[in-house]
């Protein structure tokens, strides 16, 4: 273990960061194709699904059609289904940060939990041992030969 992975921050040294917040598909001119009312993880399945059928309809289109505009509002439409896949994630990265640094704050707590026991099991183990060494030292004291 190298000296640079025991740095820690100070716990009194407390950061804030403002990101500024998501701007919204309406503010980047993208039309939205999932409602907010709805659970995000059933939205995102919808918008996958809906890619897949897009996909489908573009290559039915290439073979049958292949010059056609509806191939071209196929392909937009899939670009637009793409970027609503892409924000809906997004929006949900400050949530899966928080989760991480809960579990990862958990997992140090326990790292550090069982450090402690262990710390107080080799002190006991310690503290017995020199008890015993004591006891010994006072019922027969020590005798030193003198060397020849």
């Amino acid at each position: 273990m190298e000296i640079d992975e025991l740095k820690q921050e100070p716990i009194a040294d407390v950061k804030t960061v403002d990101f500024p917040p998501l701007p919204s598909l309406e503010e980047q001119g993208i039309a939205k194709a999932y409602s907010e009312a709805v659970d995000w993880r059933c939205e995102l399945k919808r918008l996958v699904r809906d890619v897949l059928s897009h996909f489908l309809q573009l290559l039915e289109c290439l073979i049958h059609q292949p010059s056609h505009s509806a191939c071209l509002e196929l392909v937009d439409s899939i670009r637009v289904l793409f970027i609503n896949i892409h924000h809906l994630i997004n929006q949900q990265r400050p949530a899966q940060a928080r989760t991480m640094l809960r579990d990862t704050v958990a997992n140090k707590l326990q790292e550090t939990k069982d450090l402690i026991l262990k710390f107080r099991e080799r002190i006991e183990s310690g503290s017995c041992l020199l008890k015993d060494l004591h006891n010994r030292t006072i019922t027969a004291p020590l005798q030193f030969e003198p060397s020849p």
